[in-house]
């Protein structure tokens, strides 16, 4: 399995890409900066797409990705929560601040297809077996174990302390990878807790829930405080994502 994190920030500037991991070509979770980040020929490969919540680093370029492709006759499958789903069909893809693309066609399909998922409930998403998991965020997040022969891979999207998807992944013999997020540095970690994030203290108190074993890789610093960040989990054993870079499972 290689995952390419083509966007890992938890801002935006001209120098840094928002959340998207692209899985062997096909399989997206989240959309920050999906079109940004891939060429039009690359795009036109992604089949199906993960979202976690929402928020707009995390969804921003996801209207623009189904865009791309339905001018090509080709669909976008979109696997959400509930929630998620309402907030995409309400406040994003309602004809105003984006077309209905359910109502678009493209090929034989709608340019936007929705498929529900349920936590801890396997569903098949082409190659993979996907799994989704309660994370502790806003209302409808979910993280997500994507399992293909005997690896598997987890993201846990925006979080802050939980405990249920630790414990979910702790029994997964074939886990191989953990994508997480550190946010903000511990002097900041009142904001942390408010926003549903993670600081460096944070960080080390879910690290030891999951267990040793299994390789860690952290996305979604705020490049405001990237160096400080990167200065207080320099010790937890984990690997800090750059845009671009891939993960070989």
């Amino acid at each position: 399995m290689r995952i390419k994190a083509v966007g890992t920030s938890g801002g935006k500037t001209i120098r840094n890409f928002l959340t998207t991991f692209l899985i062997d070509g096909v399989l997206t979770l989240d959309c920050g900066s999906v079109c940004t980040g891939l060429g039009l020929p690359q795009q036109l490969e992604i089949k199906d797409v993960f979202i976690s919540h929402v928020h707009m680093d995390h969804i921003g370029e996801l209207p623009l990705l189904v865009d791309n492709k339905a001018l090509y006759g080709k669909s976008v499958t979109v696997y959400a929560t509930k929630t998620t789903i309402r907030h995409l069909r309400d406040h994003v893809f309602n004809g105003i601040i984006w077309p209905d693309f359910e109502k678009i066609p493209a090929g034989d399909a709608p340019a936007l297809v929705y498929r529900e998922v349920e936590y801890y409930q396997e569903i098949k998403v082409g190659e993979y077996l996907l799994t989704p998991l309660p994370v502790n965020h806003i209302e409808g997040s979910a993280g997500c174990y994507v399992q293909k022969g005997n690896i598997g891979f987890a993201y846990t999207s925006d979080t802050g302390k939980t405990d249920a998807i630790w414990k979910w992944l702790r029994g997964q013999k074939a886990l191989r990878g953990v994508v997480t997020e550190c946010s903000f540095p511990s002097t900041m970690e009142n904001l942390a807790v408010i926003s549903h994030h993670l600081s460096g203290n944070m960080l080390e108190g879910e690290l030891n829930k999951l267990g040793s074993g299994t390789d860690v890789f952290i996305y979604h610093l705020k490049p405001q405080f990237s160096d400080q960040i990167r200065a207080e989990i320099r010790g937890l054993g984990v690997h800090v994502l750059t845009d671009g870079e891939e993960i070989v499972l």
